[in-house]
């Protein structure tokens, strides 16, 4: 899901970027954010699965 909403939301910046003409559209931007959320996503993924394989709790 978190690809997901940043995709939406670049894409939400892009449109107002073309719209009032502060910045250019452009797709790229859209596919390399999305490129950005999905790596980042799957690193939170396999780090929270090698923290709780080791028991890695640190509890204050």
């Amino acid at each position: 899901m978190p690809p997901l909403s940043a995709f939406v939301l670049s894409l939400m910046f892009e449109i107002i970027q073309l719209l009032t003409a502060i910045g250019t559209f452009d797709v790229d931007d859209i596919l390399l954010n999305l490129l950005g959320a999905v790596l980042g996503y799957l690193f939170y993924q396999i780090f929270m699965r090698f923290i709780k394989e080791n028991k890695y709790y640190y509890t204050v």
